[in-house]
């Protein structure tokens, strides 16, 4: 292990803190072992309650980016939107919700929000749906979302989110 901080733990704060905040969020629970720091372990949201498969993509599959697309190259939470607008089972919902993990990523310097840490699963005949948030992880002193917010910045600044939340079918109000 290289970590020099408790990742696990942290990720296990954040992850009832987005809970806390009515996020949809991914089951967990963290516990050490033959470390001094936790392990955080997330239930599988992509098995059915009797074990069978529920169609998952990431948000890099969806939106056609490259493995490591980020704000440099133009990968933006409107991308993740559009896939949404496009082809959501529940669009205002899920954009309402992609809006709100926003503004919690920023308030959290959650910065490990990169494409595949977004992710979407099938109902069938209907379309996609925003998958439980999972994998986020607080890292202090940056600067910038890994995701642009608005199509050309990364910016934690909850005047940008303000922006932006048209988009996202939020009321500026």
């Amino acid at each position: 292990n290289r970590d020099t901080h408790d990742v696990g733990g942290w990720e296990m704060v954040v992850n009832t803190l987005a809970q806390g905040c009515g996020l949809n969020v991914a089951e967990g629970r963290a516990q050490r072992y033959a470390s001094d720091y936790h392990c955080f372990m997330v239930k599988r949201f992509d098995r059915t309650a009797k074990g069978g498969r529920l169609h998952f993509a990431s948000a890099m599959t969806l939106t056609e980016h490259q493995d490591g697309d980020g704000h440099e190259t133009g990968a933006s939470y409107l991308e993740i939107a559009e896939v949404l607008v496009r082809e959501g089972a529940a669009p205002d919902l899920d954009l309402r919700e992609l809006w709100r993990r926003i503004v919690f990523n920023m308030l959290v310097s959650n910065t490990d929000d990169h494409l595949r840490n977004h992710g979407f699963l099938l109902q069938p005949g209907r379309g996609w749906r925003l998958s439980p948030a999972y994998d986020m992880n607080p890292v202090p002193g940056d600067t910038g979302l890994r995701l642009n917010v608005s199509e050309a910045d990364n910016a934690m600044d909850l005047d940008l989110a303000m922006s932006v939340a048209g988009y996202f079918r939020v009321s500026a109000d």
